[in-house]
C-alpha cells in the first residue's frame, strides 16, 4: 500500500473513532433495502456504520475501491470485489504475540 493512501486510511478511520453500529441498515438489508448510516447527521449525531459499510466506506475514500462502489454492500459482496486486490496472507501465518493493533 502506498504511504499516502495509508495517510488517508488512518485518518478515515481516527475521524469516525465513536461511530455507533448502523443497526436499521444491517437489518433493512436482509429484506433488499440498503440504508446507508448517513441518516444520524440530519439530527446532528455521528454517522453509523455496519462493518462491510465502514470497510467499503473507508477503501472508497481511499480510492482502493470506484467512486461509484456502493457504500452499503453484503459482506460477501465485498470480500468479492476485493478478493482480487487483497493480500493472500493471512493471520494465521503469524503467532498470536507477533500481532499489534496500535494506531
Amino acid at each position: 500500500m502506498a504511504d499516502h493512501i495509508y495517510v488517508k486510511l488512518k485518518a478515515f478511520c481516527l475521524q469516525h473513532i465513536g461511530c455507533k453500529f448502523n443497526k436499521v441498515g444491517f437489518y433493512l438489508m436482509s429484506i433488499g433495502l440498503r440504508i446507508p448510516g448517513t441518516y444520524p447527521t440530519y439530527f446532528g449525531f455521528k454517522r453509523r456504520f455496519f462493518c462491510s459499510e465502514y470497510v467499503a466506506t473507508a477503501l472508497r475514500e481511499c480510492e482502493l475501491l470506484p467512486q461509484n462502489a456502493s457504500k452499503v454492500m453484503h459482506p460477501q459482496e465485498l470480500y468479492e470485489l476485493i478478493a482480487p486486490i487483497s493480500s493472500i496472507s493471512s493471520l494465521k501465518q503469524y503467532g498470536h504475540d507477533e500481532i499489534n493493533y496500535d494506531i
